[in-house]
């Protein structure tokens, strides 16, 4: 994800449908994570959202289905995924604008999600400073465990040309790096770890 790719550039959204296949072991995967991640939600009970990265608008729907009587919104840089998004979810506000420039004021969202969005983003670092600009006071973010992902992509028979490497994933996190990005811009209150992602819940300084 960048300021200056077009939509035809930029790889948006799922390559691979995680959310919705049949896969009985990636099922598994998926609802543990959606659990840990309703673990954060309960926790942190918020009532303005915004998901940062939101693809096909999957996980803010997931939101707004566990946040009853939140205000929940989302926002990509993709035209076309928005526009899919607005479709599928009419009930939530969709937003086409860049994660390095987030057209909101400062404080606005209780909590600011970014699930599986980061390492589609080549200054992440740009990103996680505007999500706390915008964050008052949590922020839950996740990604891809590193090289694990990468292995599992490839025993599964999966971009096995580019070693398994996920299309538009130009960011490789390892649990330490991730946690160090993050401790850039906040406080880190909790970190967990469904396998195979590593998720943390954030409230900014």
């Amino acid at each position: 994800m960048t300021l200056e790719k077009s939509d035809h550039e930029v790889v948006a959204g799922n390559v691979y449908d995680k959310y919705n296949t049949a896969n009985p072991v990636y099922r598994y995967l998926v609802n543990g994570y959606f659990n840990n991640l309703t673990s954060l939600f309960n926790r942190v009970k918020p009532q303005r959202v915004l998901e940062v990265g939101c693809g096909e608008g999957h996980m803010t729907d997931f939101g707004r289905k566990r946040l009853p009587g939140s205000w929940i919104s989302g926002l990509d840089i993709s035209h076309r995924i928005v526009a899919d998004a607005s479709h599928a979810y009419p009930q939530i506000s969709f937003v086409c604008a860049s994660a390095y420039d987030l057209p909101f004021e400062d404080g606005q969202f209780d909590l600011v999600l970014a699930l599986e969005a980061l390492e589609h983003m080549e200054d992440a670092e740009r990103a996680v400073v505007e999500m706390c600009r915008v964050a008052d006071p949590y922020v839950i973010a996740s990604v891809p465990q590193e090289p694990v992902w990468r292995v599992l992509n490839f025993l599964r028979g999966a971009y096995v040309s580019d070693w398994g490497n996920t299309p538009g994933h130009v960011r490789h996190w390892s649990r330490r790096g991730f946690m160090s990005l993050l401790e850039s811009n906040f406080e880190i209150e909790e970190v967990l770890s469904p396998f195979p992602w590593t998720m943390a819940l954030c409230r900014r300084t």
